[in-house]
């Protein structure tokens, strides 16, 4: 049975909570160009379409990265293995002892003609040139068409209930597996 906590807690509040109970990747979205180089972890992130390809994120629109992806007219979204936690740490403004805040040097880049530095080791990076721009709320949500993908054999880096997650985890973190959903 779902139950709300509101009016204890406002619904906002509440919507947040339920949020944080859908596991979602860590990504970091990279930019570079006329603008400079600019990184910044994003949970948001999803496919929207396949023909044309377009991936959709979304950034808070104070973020420094938001100028930048507007100006570079690019973006790169590299979706994080389950080693890389130390870098989403560091791209979303909380670097581990002796790293400093989104700064590239805490991790292996390739440079990339596509205008996004890509993560070396990510799971996967889709190079996306800005589609269509639309402000919602406190953020910012990109679309971008995707030009390019380059792939790698690796486990996800999961976010869940406020906390980085590996795939191995997750039975003791949201209970047992179930299986797929039946027909009766």
């Amino acid at each position: 049975m779902l139950t709300t906590d509101a009016p204890a807690e406002t619904i906002a509040a509440a919507f947040s909570r339920a949020m944080g109970c859908s596991a979602t990747p860590v990504t970091i979205v990279t930019t570079d160009g006329p603008a400079g180089r600019f990184g910044q972890t994003v949970s948001a992130m999803t496919k929207v379409s396949e023909a044309p390809p377009i991936a959709m994120i979304c950034l808070h629109r104070r973020s420094p990265a938001v100028d930048a992806i507007l100006r570079n007219g690019t973006f790169c979204v590299n979706v994080l293995a389950d080693d890389q936690d130390a870098v989403a740490d560091s791209f979303a403004g909380r670097p581990r002892a002796g790293a400093g805040r989104w700064d590239f040097d805490c991790a292996e880049w390739a440079s990339s003609p596509q205008g996004g530095p890509r993560l070396v080791g990510a799971l996967s990076a889709l190079h996306c040139t800005v589609h269509r721009v639309t402000e919602i709320g406190s953020h910012r949500v990109f679309f971008g068409e995707v030009v390019d993908v380059a792939r790698a054999q690796a486990d996800p880096l999961v976010y869940l209930r406020r906390g980085y997650h590996r795939v191995a985890e997750l039975d003791t973190a949201i209970g047992e597996p179930r299986s797929g959903p039946t027909s009766h």
